[in-house]
């Protein structure tokens, strides 16, 4: 049973050449996600004939986010996740069901006010002067998440794919790289992002979905619920669980060199806070 929920391998291939884990994390789900996005704005829209401009803005977010993974899909390979963790129940139901249909809640949600609200007020106007102040607000938010979260990973996956003599040659921020060479013979980096916190690119990811929330508050605030908010607030509580497991597997992999690394690089996710 618990092989079953795990899986019992970490890279399930159908041939040679088919990569079952990579495939169910990379392409239905996440196609999926940004197709009911822009369905539920289009069929809000059909419905009302008015653009609701956060149905929108969220769906592009995303959209953004999701081009992002398969741009940068190389580096997706490098992460803990395709490494270490098992191919199973529960990792093909959380890719193929639980991604598309609870990371579209926002949508979802203001699909049904919407429709609702424009029933009830058909000539009002959809998006004041200040409404766009703090969908500005938002996006800012967003782009700056964004900006933490793809630069510390591009950091990590070019140290960690450049061989010993490149890797002395490569420069973050400017700087020569520094890193600690432990015992075990492999590097961990200290330059960048990764000398602000051991895992900034959750912090950034963090903040991307938070800012999707945040875009349901301005015009829809009655719409503002926990289920409106439930992706940051789950997402949150996951990348801290996976944060944990990654410095248990870490401690005990590295043992004394991850004591010397976490005195280097104290912080986990937020600067001088956690």
């Amino acid at each position: 049973m618990y092989d079953f929920w795990m899986g019992f391998s970490r890279i399930p291939r159908i041939g040679r050449e088919f990569d079952l884990k990579l495939f169910c994390e990379a392409r239905p789900g996440l196609q999926l996600w940004v197709f009911l996005n822009f369905t539920y704005t289009f069929d809000a829209w059909k419905k009302t004939q008015q653009l609701c401009f956060p149905m929108l803005l969220i769906s592009i977010l995303h959209w953004w986010y999701i081009s992002d993974y398969f741009w940068f899909e190389d580096a997706i390979l490098t992460t803990l996740d395709l490494i270490h963790d098992k191919f199973g129940f529960m990792l093909a139901f959380g890719d193929l069901v639980w991604v598309p249909w609870t990371y579209t809640l926002q949508v979802q949600c203001l699909h049904f006010y919407h429709i609702y609200h424009y029933a009830s007020n058909p000539t009002q106007s959809a998006v004041s002067p200040t409404d766009y102040i703090l969908y500005t607000v938002i996006f800012i938010i967003f782009v700056f998440g964004y900006y933490v979260f793809r630069q510390s990973n591009l950091q990590k996956h070019k140290f960690r794919t450049l061989d010993a003599q490149h890797v002395q040659k490569m420069h973050i921020w400017g700087k020569p790289v520094s890193y600690l060479q432990t015992k075990t013979g492999t590097k961990l980096l200290t330059s960048g992002w990764w000398s602000i916190a051991r895992h900034m690119n959750y912090t950034g990811d963090w903040l991307m979905s938070l800012a999707a929330s945040l875009c349901c508050c301005p015009q829809y605030w009655y719409a503002c619920s926990a289920i409106v908010f439930f992706n940051p607030l789950y997402f949150g509580i996951l990348l801290l669980h996976r944060e944990r497991r990654d410095d248990q597997r870490c401690a005990q992999k590295y043992k004394e060199d991850w004591s010397i690394y976490t005195n280097q690089v104290p912080y986990r996710m937020i600067p001088y806070i956690y």
